[in-house]
């Protein structure tokens, strides 16, 4: 039988290897502690407060909707020459001063609005609402996982058309300031606002920026007064400006045709209105300066070009070739030619 001694002498060993062992856990949590700390924590404080800074810095410049109407100081016409630099080709027209009409949703035909939706948005009007913890969830991964893709919906379309444009190529820096100026628009607008912005700044092929020049442009009329075969032609012009019937006639009234189908699959119009669009042939202004072309086929072809090597170096190319005051210089040989 154990002495009295001998079991103390056990109790107080036990207990000690106890001490011993609850000692090495807390050593063992507070390593893990630290490590979570170091891994985890401080990077995503160091990540979150990046997001806001960028956010704040992004949207500092935000233009309201009227401002962004004005494309900016005009420098002057863009011209191009042929390879010789000699025989000047093309001068590019200044766009339409109709551009500066601001029109409000309820001034235009609810089809405009409805073709215009089911082309670049369907549920936008829906849909669309500031989202801060979408938002930084997302600045968050495109800083961790990035530069992630563009914003597909129409406010991100709004943004890049409009307030900066994303080069070919984004950066974790150009997709952040996109994201953060795409929540700041829908926290500052409802989207029947956006919408509206988005109508009067869209870029419609041919120098037409705005719902109202583009209506001047191609119809020679006021965007209130466009019937629905003319609102479908325009539609479906934003997607693929190059698409559009003074550069590509053919593709324009196959894709005005696509847009009807949608409006009548949405059950937007009637099947009369419907049959009665489709059966009609739009009829296209003549550009008034198109006789003065040399090579015009040609010239459309360089002009969007210039567009595409301008849009590649992070520029607005349409823009540029409206009015940037460009000297071009193209391949054409007017005596091959």
């Amino acid at each position: 039988m154990a002495s009295v001694a001998h079991i103390i002498r056990r109790r107080r060993s036990r207990k000690a290897r106890r001490r011993v062992s609850q000692g090495r856990q807390r050593r063992w949590l507070a390593l893990m502690a630290v490590i979570v700390l170091l891994v985890a924590v401080i990077p995503a404080g160091v990540t979150l407060g990046g997001a806001a800074w960028l956010y704040l810095d992004a949207i500092q410049d935000l233009p309201t909707p009227e401002q962004s109407v004005e494309l900016g100081p005009a420098i002057g016409p863009t011209q191009l020459y042929d390879r010789s630099g000699a025989t000047l080709l093309f001068t590019a027209p200044e766009p339409s001063s109709e551009a500066a009409n601001w029109l409000k949703l309820d001034s235009l035909p609810p089809y405009i609005l409805q073709a215009t939706l089911l082309m670049e948005d369907p549920t936008f009007l829906d849909a669309t609402a500031f989202d801060p913890v979408s938002t930084f969830s997302r600045m968050w991964r495109n800083i961790l996982l990035g530069p992630l893709g563009q914003d597909p919906t129409l406010t991100g379309r709004l943004v890049r058309n409009v307030v900066a444009p994303l080069p070919d190529n984004p950066s974790i820096d150009d997709i952040g300031r996109e994201i953060a100026l795409v929540a700041e628009v829908e926290r500052r607008y409802t989207p029947e606002q956006i919408l509206e912005w988005h109508l009067n700044t869209n870029y419609y092929g041919s120098q037409a920026y705005g719902i109202e020049a583009a209506a001047a442009i191609y119809f020679g009329k006021q965007a209130q007064d466009l019937t629905l075969d003319e609102a479908a032609l325009l539609a479906a012009i934003p997607l693929a400006p190059q698409y559009n019937p003074i550069d590509n006639e053919g593709a324009a009234r196959g894709r005005q045709k696509d847009v009807l189908r949608a409006l009548r699959t949405a059950d937007n119009i009637t099947a009369q209105q419907f049959d009665q669009a489709a059966a009609t042939v739009t009829p296209i202004q003549v550009a008034t300066d198109s006789s003065q072309l040399i090579a015009p086929e040609f010239t459309v072809y360089a002009r969007r070009q210039a567009e595409d090597i301008l849009r590649d170096q992070g520029l607005d190319g349409a823009q540029l070739v409206t009015r940037g005051g460009l000297k071009i210089i193209t391949s054409l040989d007017l005596d091959l030619h």
